[in-house]
Order: C-alpha cells, then structure tokens, then sequence
C-alpha cells in the first residue's frame, strides 16, 4: 500500500470529521493538492450519501464535473501575487470568504499551496482564523518545507505526511499498467 493510499483512506476513515486545519507535508510534485481536492469532491459527490473508507467520487455527476473543471463556488485556492510570498492582502479574500457559509456544498475548502511562503505578518494573520475556526469550512495548508512555517501554525493543523514512492512501489505500479514493453 502507497503512502497516498495509506493518507486517502486515513481521511475517509475521518467520514465527516476532517479537522478544521490539516497540513499535507511532502515532496513537490507528489498529489498533495490533488488529493485535498479529491477529498473535497468524495464529501460533495451526489452519489454518495456517507462517506466510508471505501467512498470515491463518481466523477459524473453534475457536482464531481463542477470541481473537476475548478468552478465549484465552495472551493477556493489561493493565489499568490507578484510576491515570493503569501502576503496578508493574498489572505484577505481568502479569510472572508471562511467566514460565509457554505453555497451549496457541506462545507468550504480554502487550500494554501506553498504555505511555507507566508511571511512573519501574513502568518500570524493566518493564525488567528487556525485559532478560531468557523464549522463549515476547511483549511488544507499544503507545504514541502514545513520547517519554515510557524511552530504555532503547524501545531494547530492535523499533519498528513506524504512521502516519495520507493523504487519497489513504482516497478509495481509500472508492472501492474501491462505495457508490453512499452515504456
């Protein structure tokens, strides 16, 4: 079992628990973003009714299209400015739209990438929401250098460490695609 699959169905063991705050930490590259937005897309999908450790999204649905095309109104990505780093005017729309409720899904999902680019002010900004965070939306912190963030900040997330294949997981892999040598 890979370590992606081992952090899917630890968060589908979670079912309607996912913490407030959690922190994919892994190499670049690796499907942390992906998976926060698979995860997203198994709890709104309109064919499942509960998730269980077994839940995928169906991918057909009106809804999973949604997402998959990016324009689902209940989840956001931030984006950066012209800055090497995630300024507090980069959180700004980002924290109001936490505090809404949700428009047609459970709950909201903010997803920071590169969380490790928020500067001294920017952070602490990002902190008093980890502090108080509104029930119904969920922010998933994404970073390959978590040392650079805040002690406080990764202290108030749910850590999800993702980790690099091993050579013996990727032959699998590879094995299992049937190729025929074509590689």
């Amino acid at each position: 079992m890979t370590t992606d699959h081992k952090i899917w169905k630890r968060l589908l063991n979670l079912g309607n628990h996912i913490p407030s705050a959690s922190l994919f930490v892994g190499p670049q590259g690796i499907g942390k973003q992906a998976m926060a937005k698979r995860l997203f897309q198994v709890h709104h999908c309109e064919k499942i009714s509960a998730v269980t450790a077994d839940s995928e999204p169906c991918d057909q649905c009106i809804t999973c299209k949604r997402i998959l095309a990016g324009n689902h109104s209940d989840f956001h990505v931030l984006t950066r400015g012209d800055s090497e780093w995630i300024l507090v005017d980069d959180l700004r729309d980002i924290k109001t739209k936490i505090f809404f409720k949700p428009n047609e899904g459970k709950f909201r999902f903010i997803i920071i990438p590169e969380a490790h680019r928020l500067n001294q002010s920017s952070a602490n900004a990002l902190l008093k929401t980890l502090e108080e965070p509104p029930g119904d939306s969920l922010i998933i912190l994404i970073s390959h250098c978590p040392q650079i963030l805040l002690p406080t900040i990764i202290s108030r997330c749910q850590n999800f460490n993702f980790n690099s294949l091993s050579l013996n997981e990727i032959k699998q892999i590879l094995e299992s695609l049937e190729i025929d040598g074509k590689i």
